[in-house]
């Protein structure tokens, strides 16, 4: 079959030699030796067998696929499914608008990739309902995050960045077989795009309201005929939604004096939560031959947002337990008044070393790598002027070294 261009295309128990490229959908149970392309919905069973690429709108793979993957809206991969290759959901990415994986959850069926109101940038993942609600630390986690091929073991700051990602994989678990353990409720794969061996660069620019200010900036080109070089940059900028200008009233009781607090009119004012958020990210590829391919990646990371937003509110049927104390907050529910303003600072460091050596068995990878986190926070979550439950001086380190090879 040589490129076919029928509407719509169902193969079963079939043999099929050529590339298909249909305007309607494709539903596949046998083998294509040839690429698959779609402008509609695409639907591998789990005998099929495609020697060659995959380009398609949307598209649901139980079988096997030796090429690429490149789907612009939805991709359902089946437990069943072995893909050789990249899979590429970039188009989806950028034309949401998607932030971060949270962004990235709303569109996916039965997934909740919220991350904690407690500790910026860990995540409360929950797939089909199954997942760990909370940032206790000896708890581990239920859905696992794989970025480059490396396993987070500390989740902190594992809301990832979409800025300058080829792919994202939901996958419903449980995934222990291929993934190892604490993927009982499922696994979220991250794909950094690599360098192209092209020149080229690419620059966007947000501003918006709350002193928005985004920038990302990409910039590519090949060093010499084997090494190609890219380094990534992205830059984000907000004030918080909550202000604090101190305000509301204050008439201390002995509870208020005991605790400590602030007067009305005095303390720290800022807004909550606000974003300062900045990445840059170098890659170096090196292709010393068509077999074989290396590649370096380095990260760093400084998030200094700010923490979780608390406020209190005037009830008249059971007055609040601030309310107590002589408190009363300020009328405007986008006013606040803390004692203790609080903040993180994370800093993560990491670097990655990949290659793949094509062999006539297979594809042989080799992946190590190293990261280094350090988190500092405070947080009031009273949210009155008072010293009733706060989270002051919060300090974790973590360091991991991984090797694989498949």
């Amino acid at each position: 079959m040589e490129n076919s261009e029928s509407n719509n295309i169902i193969a079963k128990g079939s043999l099929l030699k050529g590339n298909l490229n249909v305007p309607g959908n494709i539903r596949l149970e046998g083998k294509v030796v040839g690429n698959v392309k779609s402008k509609s919905k695409i639907v591998c069973g789990e005998t099929s067998v495609i020697e060659g690429n995959v380009n398609a709108v949307n598209a649901e793979i139980a079988g096997k696929v030796n090429g690429k993957v490149n789907v612009e809206e939805l991709l359902i991969l089946k437990s069943s499914c072995n893909i050789n290759g990249d899979i590429s959901t970039e188009k989806l990415i950028i034309e949401s608008d998607s932030l971060d994986l949270t962004d990235i959850g709303r569109m996916v069926p039965n997934a909740t990739l919220h991350p904690s109101a407690t500790f910026a940038g860990t995540p409360n993942f929950l797939i089909r309902g199954i997942g760990v609600s909370g940032t206790t630390r000896s708890l581990d986690p239920t859905v696992g995050i794989i970025v480059d091929g490396v396993y987070l073991g500390f989740p902190v700051g594992a809301n990832l960045d979409m800025f300058d990602r080829e792919s994202i994989e939901i996958l419903r678990g449980p995934q222990g077989t291929l993934l190892g353990r604490n993927v009982t409720g499922g696994a979220i794969v991250v794909r950094t795009k690599r360098p192209t061996g092209e020149f080229g660069a690419k620059v966007d620019v947000t501003v918006g309201d709350y002193s928005r200010r985004d920038l990302s900036l990409s910039v590519e080109g090949p060093i010499s005929g084997t090494v190609s070089a890219k380094i990534a940059v992205m830059s984000r900028e907000r004030d918080g939604y909550w202000k604090d200008n101190n305000g509301g009233s204050m008439v201390p009781t002995v509870g208020a004096i005991a605790r400590g607090y602030d007067e009305t009119g005095q303390g720290e004012s800022g807004t909550k939560p606000d974003v300062d958020l900045t990445i840059i990210r170098p890659m170096l590829l090196i292709q010393p031959s068509e077999n074989l391919d290396i590649t370096f990646i380095g990260e760093f990371l400084s998030d200094k947002s700010g923490t979780a937003n608390s406020r209190n509110f005037v009830n008249n049927d059971a007055l609040r337990r601030t309310q107590l104390f002589g408190y009363t907050p300020p009328e405007d529910r986008y006013e606040i008044n803390h004692n203790l303003m609080g903040g993180n600072d994370l800093e993560i460091d990491t670097f990655i070393g990949e290659f793949n050596l094509q062999t006539d068995s297979g594809i042989l990878t080799g992946i190590a790598s190293y990261r280094e986190l350090t988190y500092d926070s405070s947080t009031d979550f009273d949210g009155s002027p008072i010293t009733l439950f706060h989270f002051p001086n919060n300090h974790e380190e973590q360091e991991q070294q991984t090797f694989e090879l498949r």
